[in-house]
């Protein structure tokens, strides 16, 4: 508990923090982690821009292979770049209203729950 309450107050004498006008420690954790997204983005271009490079000079200049490395390259960064869109998205698709129950479904359920008796006589 005592780590807690030092990085609260290490937090609040932060300049940064003050000057946002922010009062706590997840305050400053936000701004940290969104200066650490604009930081991932970058190395996300930086990288995928390099891979591109590599892939052409290990290939000697095979266009099928730079072609696939960049595309390769551009899905990642777009992964990258759109991340929190993507969970969006997915999260709404998990947390979605299930769709109303049709009446073959209904059919279908109350056949097979059916017991059907055998009509022969026993010997």
């Amino acid at each position: 508990m005592s780590t807690l309450l030092t990085l609260t107050t290490a937090a609040a004498a932060d300049p940064m923090v003050v000057a946002a006008g922010g009062t706590g420690l997840l305050d400053w954790l936000t701004n940290k982690l969104s200066d650490l997204q604009a930081v991932f983005r970058l190395l996300s271009v930086v990288g995928g821009m390099g891979f591109v490079i590599w892939q052409g000079i290990s290939s000697r200049g095979a266009m099928a292979r730079i072609i696939i490395a960049g595309i390769a390259a551009g899905i990642f960064i777009w992964i990258v770049w759109n991340v929190t869109a993507l969970q969006t998205r997915v999260n709404n698709e998990v947390n979605a209203v299930r769709a109303p129950v049709t009446q073959s479904q209904v059919i279908a359920a109350s056949w097979a729950s059916h017991q059907f008796t055998s009509t022969y006589p026993s010997t």
